[in-house]
């Protein structure tokens, strides 16, 4: 097209208009990406997010005894004017991560003017003080149980309140599994220590069908 123009006037005005054509063509294509990555979020909203242990298609999810207690905590001055919360609920991969339970700020969490995560969730709750520091259970005939059977969770996510300085939000969050073949029989086991929240309770090796993407968008 170029050879068919004449005098330096008319090419100039040819590159303008093919400079405004590829111009027009960016944009569209820009505003359909943008569009795309949007309605890509599941239910609309769009975040990134951990991708959980998958269980086998035909598994079954069991309830379970779990049982808190406190290790060398007890030890420390401040346990004896702080109280420490423990909280248990059963999620699924998409409501741990689009309703933002792993990445919730704790301190936030357990505040003591109220959480709107929190207060709007079916968790069962404890606490350990200075005055009642004995095991705490979540019994595997808890009302609770059929609430979260009911949403099909697959995971127990166990939160624990910080005393003061010290342990981060990672090790006060610990998500397991509530696929029954990972475990020898119904009963979990955690301690609470300094540092956080440690499983004493063996699990079974996973099952090997796991995904290679640890995190997506959902």
């Amino acid at each position: 097209m170029r050879f068919l123009t004449t005098g330096s006037g008319n090419h100039q005005i040819f590159v303008d208009i093919s400079m405004t054509w590829w111009y027009a063509d960016g944009m569209r294509y820009l505003i359909f990406a943008i569009t795309v990555l949007i309605m890509s979020g599941c239910g609309g909203g769009g975040t990134w997010g951990p991708v959980l242990e998958v269980s086998p298609p035909d598994c079954v999810m069991g309830r379970f005894d779990v049982t808190v207690s406190t290790g060398r905590i007890q030890d420390d001055p401040r346990f004896i004017t702080s109280d420490v919360e423990i909280d248990v609920i059963a999620l699924t991969n998409d409501q741990y991560c689009i309703d933002g339970w792993y990445k919730h700020d704790l301190q936030d969490y357990f505040s003591v003017t109220g959480d709107s995560l929190r207060d709007a969730s079916p968790v069962w709750k404890a606490k350990f003080n200075a005055t009642d520091d004995d095991p705490k259970t979540l019994s595997s005939d808890d009302p609770l149980w059929s609430i979260w059977e009911a949403e099909e969770a697959t995971h127990l996510v166990i939160l624990a309140k910080q005393m003061g300085e010290g342990s981060g939000d990672s090790a006060r969050r610990l998500v397991l599994p509530l696929d029954r073949s990972r475990w020898h029989d119904d009963k979990i086991e955690l301690r609470l220590m300094k540092s956080g929240l440690v499983l004493r309770t063996r699990r079974l090796p996973p099952w090997p069908g796991q995904p290679t993407n640890r995190f997506k968008h959902y």
